[in-house]
């Protein structure tokens, strides 16, 4: 049976390969009424939910990429500065109402909510399918606003479908949208099927409780509930879940679709029926993450002989952009934390260097590319591999990578942070389980600060970072200079791995600012929707 979450028997893949949206009849202003008779069966609502899935897999990608700019943990970069300038700003801070990933952030979380309430006011729940398919929009609902709590605060909140002169909806009230979320993570619980053991994929292909009680526990944190987060973290930690302990530098990658450490993927089919199909839903997550490909060579193997082949015969493909750059100061806190002098298990697998690079048979143009946005530092977790391909091709476009929203290492790392000063043992316990796996040397205590480097580091380029500064009040402190200077990096002509880094460009109102807690409201909606007030600063 393949693992696609859109594949829910014949009807659903026929709506999904043809665009679900013209199948239902359903018009983008949100008006129903040309199918009252819809949703009223098993078929009808897995359909529906089918759609609801696709909206929401559609635009993950670039809200990874818009998360991890934001955060200290990378730069942005490419093959010349302004290569993404919308991009380069949200990194830099020198972003306005107007940017693109402002905006198309803003569009993806209402899109969403509108495709959950399509469900939610027009499926009865009187059989066990059509109940698993509220279930699975009141969470998709909840996460949506989840991030429209945590990025604009107050955001309009949009409980059902809006009718002909409903869309002039005003500000939420302060803590109203993570109410909703936290409702709505609660209804699911309820209602989602849990997974049975660690090898239960088939009920991982979709939503489940254990996603459900993980999302409620973020929720509750952002909330202030340690306690009641607490709660729900460990029942997940109780669950049928584990740490992936194969290969650690492939933790985000296709040989980890499914496994035991994954709490909530979303599918993408290893099938080249759908490669069309699936070609937005990550693809720049995996354009942007991956190293710049095309500024490397493959040597075949470390030796003297410096014989250049591709890439691909490394089992990598080269079709990946290098937007998004790990910073040295990341490297750094691995340095220190994993020991081994920059040579430890964890580290290596998820950053390299340039000597490690080229230990690893790649080195990159010598003096020919100026890469802005970077350290001399690649992210090895990153990495696009043939073998994650649906073709034998190197377009990351075909790429069969579920769509990782939470594993197990972030699970327990929360629940360290709940405890730390109520049961700093237990906390301990949570770290070294991670650090354990990741061949780090354990821990006899731990502190706030360590949980805070310990996910960090264990979660770099996931999507985490950003929403954890603004959340523990560090984003102020941490990146009030991020932007003020941009480096590249020119890697030597020798072909030996070294290179150096020079900051090319300044910025002198660049770095985070007090306005920058919450992102504007975008420009055009700003400007048709005459109710909304723009958040301060903006």
């Amino acid at each position: 049976m393949k693992k696609n979450i859109l594949m829910f028997g014949a009807l659903v893949t026929a709506l999904f390969m043809s665009s679900c949206t013209d199948d239902l009849d359903i018009p983008q202003n949100g008006n129903i009424s040309t199918k009252e008779e819809y949703y009223k069966t098993d078929d009808e609502a897995l359909a529906g939910i089918a759609e609801a899935y696709y909206q929401w897999m559609s635009g993950y990608g670039q809200l990874m990429v818009t998360l991890d700019a934001l955060s200290d943990d990378c730069w942005a970069g490419g093959v010349t500065r302004n290569m993404d300038a919308n991009l380069e700003k949200m990194n830099e801070y020198t972003y306005d109402s107007d940017n693109d990933y402002v905006r198309a952030n803003y569009t993806y979380f209402y899109k969403v909510i509108y495709y959950s309430n399509l469900i939610l006011e027009n499926v009865t729940p009187d059989t066990d399918a059509k109940t698993r398919c509220v279930a699975e929009a009141h969470f998709m609902r909840g996460w949506a606003n989840f991030y429209l709590s945590a990025l604009w605060g107050t955001a309009p909140l949009v409980q059902n479908i809006l009718k002909g002169g409903e869309y002039a909806v005003e500000n939420s009230q302060e803590g109203e949208l993570l109410k909703l979320a936290v409702e709505d993570f609660t209804y699911a619980k309820q209602h989602l099927p849990a997974k049975t053991s660690l090898d239960d994929t088939k009920t991982g292909e979709r939503l489940t409780k254990g996603a459900a009680a993980a999302w409620l526990g973020k929720a509750l944190l952002w909330q202030g509930d340690k306690a009641s987060a607490l709660r729900e973290f460990e029942e997940v930690i109780a669950g049928p879940y584990a740490l992936y302990e194969g290969d650690l530098s492939k933790i985000t990658r296709s040989a980890t679709n499914n496994c035991c450490e994954n709490i909530l993927e979303l599918q993408t089919p290893r099938d080249p029926t759908y490669i069309w199909s699936c070609s937005g839903w990550y693809t720049s997550n995996i354009f942007l993450h991956g190293y710049r490909g095309f500024n490397a060579y493959y040597l075949g193997a470390f030796d003297a002989s410096y014989s250049m082949g591709g890439l691909e015969n490394a089992g990598m493909a080269t079709n990946t952009w290098g937007y998004i750059n790990p910073r040295q100061d990341l490297l750094d806190l691995f340095v220190a934390e994993d020991g081994a002098g920059g040579w430890g298990y964890r580290t290596t697998s998820f950053l390299k260097t340039g000597l490690q690079m080229l230990m690893s048979g790649i080195v990159q143009y010598g003096e020919v590319v100026t890469q802005p946005g970077h350290d001399g530092i690649w992210y090895w977790k990153n990495r696009l591999l043939l073998e994650d391909d649906i073709y034998e091709f190197d377009y990351p476009m075909m790429a069969c990578i579920t769509q990782r929203h939470t594993r197990l290492a972030e699970v327990l790392l929360l629940a360290a942070e709940c405890c730390v000063e109520s049961n700093n043992a237990k906390a301990t316990e949570y770290v070294n389980r991670v650090r354990t796996r990741a061949q780090a040397p354990a821990k006899a205590s731990v502190t706030l600060q360590d949980v805070k480097n310990e996910k960090r580091m264990e979660l770099c380029s996931e999507g985490i970072r950003y929403l954890d500064l603004l959340r523990w009040s560090d984003a102020e402190t941490v990146l009030a200079n991020q932007g003020k200077e941009v480096h590249a990096y020119i890697a030597s002509a020798n072909y030996d791995g070294s290179g150096r880094v020079e900051t090319q460009w300044t910025n002198s109102n660049g770095g985070f600012q007090a306005k920058h807690k919450l992102l504007p409201i975008p420009h055009l909606e700003m400007e048709i929707n005459p109710a909304i007030k723009q958040n301060a600063g903006w």
